[in-house]
Formats: structure tokens, sequence, C-alpha cells
């Protein structure tokens, strides 16, 4: 396989895996808001780093 076509092929699979992963973070953002909303009454920051911490050792076990 031609170099140049392999380094083209990595990278683009690279910047789809990073945009898949803000578009998660996003999304896990967007959920703490709306369940925020609900009439929880916790701390803003604490949902959204339990859901990180979360997504993050999910992650990390497969």
């Amino acid at each position: 396989m031609n170099g140049r076509l392999w380094v083209k092929k990595v990278s683009f699979i690279e910047f789809v895996f990073k945009v898949l992963f803000l578009l998660v973070l996003f999304e896990i953002s967007f959920l703490n808001e709306k369940y925020r909303n609900k009439g929880s009454s916790q701390d803003d920051d604490s949902d959204l780093n339990l859901s990180l911490m979360t997504f993050f050792l999910i992650k990390r076990q497969k």
C-alpha cells in the first residue's frame, strides 16, 4: 500500500474518532442539562463529572 495513502487513511480515522468523541461529550452534557432541569438540586459540575468518569471507566474496561 502506498505510504501517503495509508497516512491519509489513518489521519482520517483519527479525525472521525475525535469528532465522535466530541459528540459523545456534548450528548452527555445535553442529557445532564435535561435531567438537571427535572428538579435535581445537585451541583452543576458534579453531574457532568460523574457522567464523564462513568464514560471513561466503561471505555477503559473494554
